[in-house]
């Protein structure tokens, strides 16, 4: 949701209740999320319009558009945010069952294999992972 325009410049400004019909702030409403901003700030941009010089329009125009794509940031912002969080939990949710699953294989066949046989197992597939893994992007293994 939208934040309020909350921008004062250098005058005071006065806050006015107004009652209107129903019919007409549907309409408001509908006409402020076109412009993707709040009834407020377009009722605001409407009044400015309306009664400010033209100098004034342009720099109360320039705040409200401002507004508009302050607020268009921050909904892309949190956006990739939370595709970021989403990659990162898949992410996990992989590594997760990479390893519960490599666990449950190298149970098994420590119950079934010898020890010898386990590790040569476990050495050819270390092998493989580094050959695929400088294939991929010449990565180098670096243990620690």
């Amino acid at each position: 949701m939208p934040g309020r325009f909350t921008y004062v410049g250098e005058e005071l400004k006065q806050t006015y209740t107004v009652r209107i019909p129903a019919e007409i702030a549907a309409h408001l409403e509908e006409a402020a999320r076109e412009h993707r901003m709040t009834p407020t700030a377009l009722i605001q941009s409407l009044l400015i319009r309306k009664f400010k010089s033209l100098e004034g329009v342009d720099r109360e125009t320039d705040l409200l558009a401002e507004t508009v794509v302050a607020e268009k940031l921050e909904t892309i912002r949190k956006n990739i945010e939370r595709f970021e969080q989403s990659d990162r939990a898949r992410l996990d949710q992989l590594r997760f069952e990479i390893v519960k699953t490599r666990s449950a294989l190298l149970h098994s066949l420590d119950q079934t294999l010898s020890a010898e046989v386990v590790d040569k197992i476990i050495e050819a597939s270390e092998q493989t992972v580094r050959e695929y893994m400088v294939g991929m992007n010449g990565w180098t293994e670096t243990r620690s």
